[in-house]
């Protein structure tokens, strides 16, 4: 059975606009797609009705007809194909970043696509395979990716045409899983490549119905940010603490970046590292931010004399990096005492 949903006499407008909806006779006419076979069955002017009969294993056509009483003029309103079959698909994304808005990764991060199939012909039809319609058997798959121009975190106005990563079908019901280490953007620098994604299942063209599009999703890849320090001659000892230049470009819209120092030369578990404070900076954006910073009256924070190592940390959800790192920052905490000493004798 078919539950049927029809509105017969709007399409009439135009052909007839004076006359009642009681001036006409209306019916559903179903076709089997096999075996030709057609049943009539008369409707009211507007409702739901259940097919006579039901879909057949090659689907049904359904047609809306209006039979004017006194011309005996009819009117072909609407029809439509109706399959035996009803495939169904989702995509999932999976990153290491839980922002669910729109799904988002970096450049050099893995993420997995799995692609959940349902509805399609297993064999319990029963029908020879060579009779199963091919949208039946299978659903297209298509995997495209398109680069924004580099700094500007959004699409062209005049994008070039994507490029095709799969084209492909699913023919399985089920999980299909795509997994990718990196992103597959394109560019004379990767690191700083940036853009979006596109996966989408798509039902086949069937019976004269055009392809349907079942489930699409984008990825969004933002570029892996950097960082730079200056103003420290590390040839020079320092009594009064320079003031030190941080730029910070594309950090990840979920973020936390600081500059840490300790004493001593770089080190992978550095003792005692502390945290400049007027280098803190947070992000919670849908885009990469820059900042530019400049940390003074840092004479408080480094009050052991000897060589200090900067480092630049940025922390997202997929773990820290180091930015940039600055060592020796030579620091001179030596008293000098100039006096004279004189004599009575």
């Amino acid at each position: 059975m078919k539950l049927i949903n029809y509105l017969a006499p709007l399409a009439l407008i135009g052909v007839a606009v004076a006359a009642p909806s009681d001036d006409y006779v209306n019916w559903i006419r179903q076709t089997q797609a096999d075996s030709a076979v057609e049943w009539d069955v008369t409707v009211a002017p507007s409702g739901e009705s259940l097919s006579e009969e039901g879909v057949g294993p090659e689907g049904s056509f359904f047609q809306l007809w209006s039979i004017h009483n006194v011309t005996a003029t009819e009117y072909m309103l609407d029809e439509q194909y109706v399959s035996s079959y009803l495939p169904t698909a989702s995509i999932t994304i999976l990153t290491g970043d839980p922002y669910t808005s729109v799904k988002r990764t970096r450049v050099d991060q893995p993420y997995s696509v799995t692609i959940t199939v349902a509805g399609l012909d297993d064999g319990s039809s029963g029908l020879p395979p060579e009779d199963i319609p091919e949208a039946a058997k299978k659903v297209a798959f298509e995997h495209v990716v398109s680069n924004y121009d580099q700094g500007t975190h959004a699409p062209p106005q005049n994008p070039d045409a994507p490029t095709v990563i799969v084209d492909s079908y699913v023919d399985e019901n089920g999980d299909t899983e795509f997994f990718y280490s990196v992103s597959n953007l394109t560019g004379a620098d990767l690191t700083q490549a940036e853009g979006e994604e596109f996966f989408t299942v798509t039902a086949l063209e069937d019976f004269g119905t055009v392809a349907s599009t079942l489930d699409s999703r984008r990825l969004q890849i933002w570029p892996i940010a950097t960082g730079v320090m200056s103003g420290v001659d590390s040839s020079v000892r320092y009594t009064v603490m320079p003031t030190i230049t941080v730029g910070l470009v594309d950090l990840y819209p979920k973020s936390e970046t600081y500059v840490r120092a300790y004493h001593g030369p770089p080190a992978s578990d550095p003792v005692n590292p502390f945290l400049i404070p007027a280098s803190y900076v947070k992000i919670a954006d849908s885009i990469p931010r820059n900042r530019e910073l400049a940390l003074s009256n840092l004479d408080e924070l480094f009050v052991r004399e000897g060589p200090y190592t900067l480092e630049i940390i940025h922390e997202t959800p997929f773990g820290y990096d180091i930015l940039d790192q600055l060592y020796p920052l030579r620091v001179d905490r030596t008293i000098e005492i100039r006096s004279n000493f004189y004599s009575g004798e």
